[in-house]
């Protein structure tokens, strides 16, 4: 019965050490599988930890040289930071500073089985640091390395963004974003292809009549086209102060820049902004070389002046009443079936056309007399004198004239480029 007691301890005790054998050997197995794991993540992050945690080996010492001992230089990086108190390697580990803590006075260099017993300080900051935060030891450790790493790796980016032109690396530039354009449309935008208005120029309504004045650098989409007499006209929305306009209005083509396929919006900026500054300050010049003329004119001084234009503005002023019922009689004679109406407006006619004939006897002679004097008096306008105004245009125009000229040749006039 002894016997067999004995037997059982003998086997129980057996039992007990080989299973402490091979938890001993899974725990090293997973520990060389967690700092390999560790190291294939980050290398260089294991390095710092090494040289603290080297307790079973030698510390590394720098090579002696002839010089001098030099203090905290001479000393190995572990030793260094061992030579702070605890509380202080803690400090240092938490802010992840990438480089050895040197002390400013070191204590006596220790040795190498001191430096060993000592390097006790961070494994107990590493337990308290666990115990606090209800982690693992493991868990504590791989979260500093991967801080480690972090640090690291924005210290390499920012030594690299200060250095990348030096070193030949290449920095990133984040483009600026343009500034809001002046130039935009505030509503929407026709669906036809842009151009611009040469310069001060005579738009119409689609019968051919004369309405007004487009001045130069006015940005305008263009549609249909159709043919006139002077040339194809094109029916084009302009952009006035921002909003384009929902009438069309008719411009001949020769007063007009085109640019097929490509809409307003869809313009290169610089290039377009250059396009309009200089057709802007080509209608300011051609605006004022005609004041220059008019006062030209006007210095001439012819002494049926006066009267012929009173006489002719009266004239005028009568053919356009004329117009004006002519234009209603046809209406009645062709939509309208009122014959009250239709004679009523024959005999206002009749009215009119007496007294054109009486004003024409007026006017004929007077305008004799001033066509016969301007004759007489040719006026040479070859050549104009530029003033100040004019001058300050034509700079602006010498200026862009290389860009417009790249894009639109033949634009510049000839004297100017």
């Amino acid at each position: 019965m002894a016997d067999f007691k004995d037997k059982q301890f003998v086997s129980l005790l057996i039992g007990y050490f080989v299973r402490t054998i091979i938890v001993t050997i899974v725990l090293s197995l997973l520990l060389v599988f967690l700092l390999s794991a560790i190291h294939r993540v980050a290398p260089d992050a294991l390095r710092p930890i090494s040289a603290i945690l080297c307790v079973d080996g030698p510390v590394d010492r720098p090579v002696a040289t002839s010089e001098p001992d030099r203090g905290a230089e001479a000393l190995p990086a572990a030793t260094v930071v061992e030579s702070l108190p605890p509380a202080e390697i803690a400090s240092a580990v938490s802010a992840n500073e990438p480089e050895p803590v040197v002390v400013a006075n070191p204590t006596p260099e220790k040795s190498e089985t001191e430096s060993a017993k000592e390097s006790g300080g961070f494994l107990n900051t590493v337990f308290e640091t666990a115990s606090q935060a209800g982690s693992t030891v493991s868990d504590t450790i791989v979260g500093y390395l991967q801080e480690k790493t972090k640090d690291q790796t924005a210290a390499k980016t920012n030594a690299s963004e200060a250095t990348g032109t030096e070193s030949g690396q290449t920095v990133l530039v984040v483009p600026e974003e343009l500034p809001p354009d002046p130039r935009a449309a505030t509503n929407e935008e026709p669906p036809h292809p842009w151009g611009l208005v040469v310069t001060n120029s005579y738009f119409y309504a689609a019968d051919g009549t004369q309405k007004g004045i487009l001045k130069g650098g006015t940005p305008i989409a263009y549609g249909d086209s159709k043919l006139h007499a002077r040339g194809r006209m094109y029916s084009v929305q302009p952009l006035i102060d921002g909003v384009w306009q929902s009438t069309a209005v008719f411009l001949y083509e020769q007063d007009l820049i085109l640019f097929p396929d490509v809409r307003y919006s869809e313009s290169n900026r610089e290039e377009r902004d250059a396009l309009i500054d200089f057709c802007i300050a080509y209608g300011r010049y051609e605006q004022e070389r005609n004041n220059v003329i008019e006062g030209m004119k006007a210095r001439r001084k012819n002494p049926f002046e006066s009267e012929y234009r009173a006489v002719k503005a009266d004239f005028d002023k009568l053919q356009t009443v004329i117009n004006e019922k002519m234009a209603l009689f046809r209406k009645t004679d062709m939509e309208i079936d009122d014959r009250a109406l239709r004679n009523r407006l024959r005999q206002e006619l009749e009215v009119l056309r007496g007294k054109q004939t009486d004003m024409k006897k007026r006017f004929d002679p007077i305008s004799k007399k001033w066509n016969d004097w301007e004759e007489a008096h040719p006026a040479s306008y070859s050549h104009i004198p530029e003033n100040a105004k004019m001058q300050a245009q034509r700079q602006i125009m010498q200026r862009l004239s290389p860009v417009v000229e790249n894009l639109v040749p033949g634009l510049t006039p000839t004297e100017m480029r």
